[in-house]
């Protein structure tokens, strides 16, 4: 005789029911795959999204054997330890492991976190029941991170080291102690700006005409139009920003002092071109009264030294400069793949 289920057993039943469909939903919309491993054979029981993580078919028959074959050979002697240590009756009869996983079907290496816990029957461990899910993009995110992280030490520490040479460097020449302050507060603003640059651009290369227009705002104000760049786009490197921005500070700030920015009307044309393997730039000063400003070179104390040997030794770079009588000229040639200096 069937016994009719009650309206109660019914409801359970449908709650039951919902509440699976809601377990398989949940697990679909966070790509988690569901696997149980029987110590005792070695047998493993997997859903369509672990197959799919290992990349065997829905017929293909699973094994520990199986698992190991997919796991990166620098992770096996890892995935097998922490298996053993959820299996022991002695531990905490559990699983929490990261790991990097080969497809068996050819597909592109993923990392994958396995979470499970085992059953006992006594001392015998009787079944391993857990999830295994993708995690390649968090693991990603945070190798990034831990680049960015590093590379962003290196910034620091290189920065207060030029700070510091700054901030020694800046004495020469100087007899006032005001006047130490003011010189050598610019150079670390012009630092400062070269680092927002940085920020702005993603700690990626930053063009040339971008450093220029920031460090040119300072000097020019509204009147922009007394300095025009001519010529190709240049994008410097993300470790040369810093030591081309103080560059370009000490160029204007002697056009601004000694100078075309120092007169009415006079102006600076900069021109780039690059080539093949290097770049060139002309910085050419125009004083209103050519015959003014022709003698000497220009650029002195801290400013000469770092266009005639920071800059050669920072990115291999070849300099020139004379006061001509138009004004001041500089050349700079630098190979256009500049490499990180330690």
């Amino acid at each position: 005789m069937t016994r009719q289920i009650s309206a109660d057993e019914m409801r359970i039943l449908r709650m039951e029911d919902a509440l699976q469909r809601r377990r398989e939903m949940a697990l679909h919309a966070s790509e988690i795959g569901v696997f149980e491993f029987e110590p005792s054979t070695g047998e493993t029981f997997w859903d369509d999204r672990v197959r799919g993580f290992w990349g065997v078919s829905a017929d293909e028959p699973t094994n520990y054997d199986l698992v190991i074959r997919g796991v990166h050979p620098g992770d096996r002697a890892l995935h097998d330890l922490s298996t053993e240590q959820a299996l022991d009756p002695n531990g905490s009869g559990h699983l929490d492991i990261t790991y990097r996983l080969y497809p068996l079907d050819g597909s592109p290496m993923r990392w994958m976190r396995a979470i499970a816990s085992c059953y006992f029957d006594g001392d015998t461990p009787v079944r391993l029941v857990g999830t295994v899910q993708d995690v390649t993009a968090e693991k990603t995110q945070e190798q990034r991170n831990d680049v960015l992280l590093y590379e962003l030490e290196h910034r620091v520490k290189n920065t207060l080291s030029t700070a510091i040479a700054v901030l020694d460097l800046s004495r020469i020449g100087q007899t006032d102690i005001d006047n130490y302050f003011t010189v050598a507060a610019d150079r670390l603003r012009a630092i400062a700006l070269s680092h927002d640059s940085l920020r702005r651009g993603s700690w990626t290369d930053v063009d040339l005409s971008t450093l220029l227009g920031r460090e040119a705002e300072r000097f020019l104000g509204a009147k922009s139009d007394r300095l025009k760049m001519h010529g190709d786009p240049v994008a410097i490197p993300a470790h040369n920003v810093m030591t081309m921005s103080m560059v370009l500070h000490e160029l204007l700030t002697n056009a601004a002092k000694h100078g075309a920015l120092a007169q009415d009307g006079g102006r600076i044309d900069v021109t780039t071109k690059v080539e093949a393997e290097v770049t060139h730039l002309i910085w050419q000063e125009s004083l209103p009264n050519p015959t003014q400003g022709a003698d000497g070179n220009g650029v002195q104390g801290f400013g000469s030294i770092l266009l005639e040997h920071i800059l050669p030794a920072e990115i291999g770079a070849t300099t020139e400069r004379k006061m001509t009588r138009k004004g001041l000229l500089f050349s700079l040639t630098f190979p256009n793949l500049m490499e990180p200096t330690l």
